[in-house]
Parts: C-alpha cells; sequence; structure tokens
C-alpha cells in the first residue's frame, strides 16, 4: 500500500506484529525495510533507487491486505480519499487541476528540479497518473489534468531540456545556476555546430525580444541549441493561430524574469545540480548535457 507522495513514509502493519515500511519518492517505490513495529525507523524525503524498485513492488505485491490491521501515513498530505489498485499498490485516482499542479509544485520545490516526463526518472506526468507512463502521455486518462497543471505552473517555473535532453522544471533557487552554465559557451555547447546554428545563436544574443522560428531549418537550429543550454525557450501562440518556438538568450531572460543575483562560477553550477541528480542512481549525472 502506498501513495505516490514525494517524501511520503507508508507503514502497514499486520497481524503477526510486524511492519513494513515504504518509502515512496514520485511515483517509484524505492525502499522497503521489514521488522517488528517497535523497530521501525520512519524514513522520508528519501531520494529514488531504481535498482530496489522491482523487490520493492514484489514485497508490496506479497503483503496479504486482508490482514492488515492499521495503516500510518507520515507526510506533508493526509491519505487520499479516491484510491485505486494498481501493480499490488494504491495509487492517486482522479485530481483536479489545482491538487494536480500542487503535488508538482512541492515536488519541484523539494528536490529543486522535476522532469516533465520519464519512464524510469521522477516526473510530473507520474506524479499525476500515479505510475511511470509508458510511452506518449498524451494518451493517458490523466493527460488533461497533466497538460493543465502544467500550464498552471508554467509563470512559477522555468522548463529546459537538461536531463535526458528532456523538458526539466526548474525552481527559481537554481536560475542563477542554469544562468551561469547557459551563458558559459563551453566546447561542450559550441563544438559541432553548424554555421547556421552560430548565426542563429548571434542572432538571438543581439536581439531585444524572443526570436520566434518561423521556418523548419530555424526549429532544427533552434532544437540543438536548446539542447545545449545556449538560449531558454518557450511556446508562443501566434495571432494567426499558430504555436512557434520562441527563443531568448540567458541574460535577456534574467533581466525579464528579475533574476539580479551574481550567478557562481559554471563548475560550481554544473556540480549543484550534479549533486541533485546523482541521487537517482548510478549512472544519473551522465543524463547531463555536459557529461
Amino acid at each position: 500500500m502506498a501513495r505516490s507522495v514525494v517524501g511520503t513514509t507508508v507503514v502497514v502493519v499486520v497481524d503477526t506484529g510486524s511492519a513494513t515500511v515504504v518509502v515512496v519518492v514520485g511515483a517509484i517505490v524505492v525502499d522497503v525495510v521489514v521488522g517488528t513495529a517497535a523497530e521501525v525507523t520512519v524514513v522520508a524525503d528519501v531520494a529514488p533507487h531504481p535498482a530496489r524498485s522491482n523487490t520493492a513492488r514484489a514485497l508490496l505485491a506479497a503483503i496479504d491486505l486482508n490482514r492488515v490491521t492499521s495503516t500510518c501515513w507520515h507526510g506533508s498530505a493526509d491519505p487520499p480519499e479516491r484510491r485505486h489498485r494498481r501493480h499490488g499498490f494504491a495509487t492517486i485516482g482522479a485530481m483536479d487541476v489545482s491538487e494536480a499542479a500542487a503535488i508538482i509544485a512541492d515536488a519541484v520545490e523539494a528536490n529543486g528540479l522535476l522532469l516533465v516526463h520519464d519512464q524510469r526518472l521522477p516526473s510530473a506526468t507520474a506524479l499525476i497518473a500515479g505510475e511511470p507512463v509508458m510511452g506518449s502521455w498524451w494518451s493517458h486518462p490523466e493527460a488533461n489534468t497533466i497538460y493543465n497543471a502544467l500550464g498552471a505552473l508554467e509563470d512559477r517555473y522555468v522548463t529546459v531540456k537538461l536531463v535526458a535532453g528532456k523538458q526539466t522544471l526548474l525552481a527559481p533557487r537554481l536560475w542563477p545556476d542554469l544562468i551561469a552554465i547557459g551563458s558559459a559557451r563551453q566546447r561542450w555547447q559550441l563544438d559541432g555546430l553548424s554555421e547556421d546554428d552560430l548565426a542563429l545563436l548571434d542572432q538571438i544574443a543581439s536581439a531585444t525580444h524572443p526570436v520566434l522560428l518561423h521556418h523548419p531549418d530555424l526549429r532544427a537550429a533552434g532544437k540543438r541549441l536548446e539542447r545545449r543550454l545556449l538560449v531558454v525557450g518557450d511556446e508562443v501562440h501566434t495571432d494567426a493561430g499558430r504555436h512557434l518556438r520562441a527563443l531568448a538568450s540567458w541574460p535577456a531572460w534574467a533581466r525579464e524574469h528579475g533574476v539580479a543575483e551574481p550567478t557562481p562560477a559554471p563548475r560550481a553550477a554544473m556540480a549543484r545540480f550534479e549533486s541533485i541528480v546523482e541521487q537517482w542512481g548510478p549512472g544519473s549525472v551522465s543524463l547531463l548535457p555536459w557529461e
């Protein structure tokens, strides 16, 4: 029995006098400790450890729910009224947009960053769906809720292609680090860029407003710049009814968003992101673009 709430620990006590502690971060079961009820230590805010996920799920599935005598929830939220069974444990059922946005925001604030969508790592889609979403999340029953919740948070968090080249939500406290990295123009950012890519980068750097990418060739170049964190992008709905990508330089974005504090050295900024991501398990740091 578990709930997909970051930092929530669930203690399930069965009538044999033993207790199972299930630690859940995002939608990933990350640890299970079995012992007597008196010996169990409540653990919270534990980083995901995907390697232990299968073991945890197997233990959960083996619990005879008919023998459960009490359940104790520790965390920032009470047990949900609406629960349904998936893979042997309970997850969040349908919710409204404000509730979904609050859950995503709690995760971003707690960890500093959160993937929008991933099948293995902590993500907004998994939090709202109650389990990792395979394939595109647009076909999931909670797709509208996920979309609207993310839309409600777009002015609160910046979204960049930080982890595994995927959209990642970042808390404001990490914005100076992001700006330091994006503005550094290091070799990993510039090596392999074409003349057209560099021309677009120079155009964005000198522009007073975000540059709209109308042409397909520009859109392809823009994707390459975003993956290297050289620019920051956003979706714009034009008067003609089109959705276009708009790219801005980091100095321009910082001014617009009031990021006035000094930026750290790029290496120190990278180390800060690495210290967060490495908690997700072996090899996770390699998913950052400079690795």
